[in-house]
């Protein structure tokens, strides 16, 4: 009995001592999945009518890795670099995507409530040129606003639409969110919607796990 006692909290041990080192230690394929599992908190949602609005926030490291991919590079130099630039700057995608499947224009955003060429010119410079300037980011008692927000346009390809938005922050991401929740704030003026919150909480962002890709070299 006691023999067995002992090989179970020789197994508890191992799997606490295994489950403690985990944060440390994401590779590639880890963290990737870690992103993907909404309960993890860097990715919410807002269903309003026929459209989701979705905003992730995206990782500085994973950023960083992603900019690596592009360029052909495993340097871990190049990695390092971009992650020092980034240190305050926070990166997030925002989705507008419709809750309903159907072919052809009729269930893409661009074209919703769309009667005229001239309205779907006005939400095309809308969505291209105006978008940052209804977005704003809230956090321990102060609103800042994106010193981008890239359109991406999908010419059609899908119905929905991504933009990618960065903020660059007063300080470091922990000492401006002073424990407290981020929110991400939309103005919504092309599909009459209103304000959306978006609200990202400090408990989430504080357990981003740390990521090293495994194959990158000095």
């Amino acid at each position: 009995m006691k023999l067995n006692s002992k090989i179970v909290i020789l197994s508890l041990f191992v799997v606490i001592l295994a489950v403690g080192c985990k944060k440390g230690s994401y590779d590639v394929a880890d963290f990737k999945q870690w992103l993907s599992d909404e309960g993890n908190g860097m990715k919410v949602s807002r269903v309003v009518g026929d459209l989701e609005f979705i905003v992730e926030f995206i990782p500085s490291k994973w950023y960083a890795y992603n900019e690596c991919v592009k360029s052909n590079s495993n340097s871990q130099r190049f990695f390092d670099s971009i992650c020092d630039a980034e240190k305050n700057n926070i990166r997030f995608e925002f989705e507008i995507t419709p809750t309903t499947e159907s072919d052809g224009r009729s269930n893409d955003i661009m074209f919703k409530n769309v009667t005229s060429y001239q309205e779907y010119s006005d939400r095309f410079y809308s969505m291209n040129f105006d978008l940052a300037s209804r977005i704003s980011l809230s956090a321990g008692g102060e609103t800042i606003f994106p010193v981008f927000a890239l359109f991406e346009n999908s010419y059609g390809l899908s119905p929905g639409r991504k933009s990618t938005v960065l903020f660059s922050l007063p300080k470091s991401l922990t000492d401006w969110m002073k424990e407290e929740n981020i929110v991400f704030n939309y103005d919504d003026e092309d599909f009459g919607t209103g304000p959306l919150h978006f609200v990202f909480t400090s408990k989430s962002i504080s357990s981003i796990p740390d990521f090293h890709p495994k194959d990158f070299h000095p």
